[in-house]
């Protein structure tokens, strides 16, 4: 080959590589990340780092106020959700991933009716590459294109009356297939008043457009779960196994399985048969092996490993884990392994999704509990707590702690993510892009 040639094919291929949207790094398009695992793809990840602006810290930019959503990247860039600090404003933001420059905000609304453990900034935006839809606890949502120009927007508050839970909404839109599923589970009345029948239609699953936002179809979540029972914080998942494709959701006393074209109800699983008023779950589920991990509600309360039901048959335990369960925290689908995090007591196990058979079990230490879900990458395991305190484990047959740094801050809620060839780490005050 002439050096002409290989000089033109090189040209060739680069302006392929441009034109593809080629990055070093994965993708994390939402929620739970590319797997719907908490797991990512990334490589060559650091364990120790200084937050001080040291080694390893790529670049950080101070937010404009705090917010559980976790960030999500495709190619080159970066967005996020924000609450106003010691303001009512919420803000859906784009980042450059590569150098941290704010590319655009835009004004979301303001919160009217404050939580104290809910800044309104909780759920996490989703993209396609294409659309990028942010979703706030006062029931905004909307979609824009990714240079921030608007595509759709809604309330579903003002629709359907307020996302009534008493910890704020914070279930993130699921995207799949094209399509949006929203869940709002949600146990109070306009008003306040708590909700006296027994089957509350206002708690609902609905499936939008992604493009228009419109809905394609919302059905009602029926439930006989009581007063706080009835909320639910988690997310709707996607579940695919042996030809059969659904969105699942779990809460208010169900784990529930739906076709995702129309909305019918497939299966349920009762969870909480005693009807214990105070079992609000928090934890989205995660799908691996052909089963469902579900957390039940509450600390120590307990893993259920659930194969689903359809086709006739109904849905089953395979297996559970009783003790050193959390609250808050998703599981950890990654690398053939299972990895539960005790929020209040600091301690990980390691599971076989399998059989639900411990492989190792090991204390994070610190003062503080974790209400952030675990991220699995590059052969290492990352929590933080709500101190902002980073423990970074090694994923694997034993248990070893790699690494320790307080990124710092107060109430942190967001969960670390691995993407674009680095860490992203969100406190209440700052972004942090971390890499080696």
């Amino acid at each position: 080959m002439t050096n002409r040639r290989r000089i033109v094919l090189l040209g060739i291929v680069a302006e392929v590589l441009i034109w593809s949207g080629f990055s070093a790094g994965g993708d994390w398009p939402q929620w739970r990340g590319p797997h719907f695992t908490g797991a990512a793809d990334e490589t060559n990840l650091p364990a120790n780092w200084d937050p001080n602006g040291g080694v390893h810290i790529g670049w950080t930019v101070d937010l404009p106020g705090p917010g559980g959503a976790t960030p999500i990247v495709w190619k080159d860039r970066v967005f996020v959700s924000s609450a106003q600090a010691g303001g009512d404003k919420l803000y859906a933001l784009c980042y450059d991933a590569a150098t941290g420059k704010e590319l655009w905000r835009r004004d979301m609304g303001r919160v009217t009716t404050p939580n104290k453990r809910n800044e309104m900034a909780a759920p996490s935006p989703v993209t396609d590459g294409k659309l990028v839809v942010f979703l706030y606890g006062t029931g905004a949502i909307a979609g824009f294109d990714l240079e921030g120009e608007p595509a759709w927007s809604r309330n579903l508050a003002v629709e359907y009356s307020k996302l009534q839970l008493n910890w704020g909404h914070s279930s993130s839109p699921l995207l799949y297939q094209d399509r949006l599923y929203v869940a709002v589970l949600r146990s109070l009345e306009v008003g306040g008043d708590l909700v006296g029948t027994e089957y509350a239609p206002q708690s609902f699953m609905s499936a939008l457009e992604l493009e228009t936002g419109k809905t394609v179809w919302r059905r009602p979540r029926v439930t006989p779960a009581q007063q706080e029972a009835r909320e639910g914080y988690g997310t709707p998942i996607p579940y695919e196994a042996g030809g059969r494709q659904e969105v699942l959701l779990a809460g208010a006393d169900w784990l529930t399985g739906w076709n995702p074209a129309n909305g019918q109800e497939v299966w349920r699983l009762d969870y909480n048969p005693r009807r214990q008023a105070n079992w609000r779950l928090v934890s989205t589920p995660v799908v691996g092996e052909g089963l469902v991990y579900l957390m039940l509600p509450r600390a120590g309360s307990g893993l259920w490993a659930v194969r689903p039901g359809g086709g006739g048959q109904p849905p089953e335990v395979a297996w559970k884990f009783e003790k050193y369960t959390p609250d808050v925290p998703c599981s950890l689908l990654y690398g053939g392994r299972l990895y539960v995090l005790d929020d209040n007591r600091k301690v990980m196990t390691c599971l076989n999704p399998a059989t639900g058979q411990q492989i190792w079990q090991g204390e994070l230490g610190g003062r503080d509990q974790y209400f952030a879900s675990p991220l699995g990458a590059d052969g290492k395991v990352y929590c933080m707590d709500v101190s902002g305190e980073v423990v970074v484990l090694k994923a694997g047959a034993t248990f070893e702690v790699l690494g320790r740094q307080c990124m710092g801050g107060k109430d942190v809620r967001s969960s670390i993510i691995a993407a674009a060839g680095g860490l992203f780490i969100r406190t209440n005050t700052t972004l942090y892009f971390v890499k080696n």
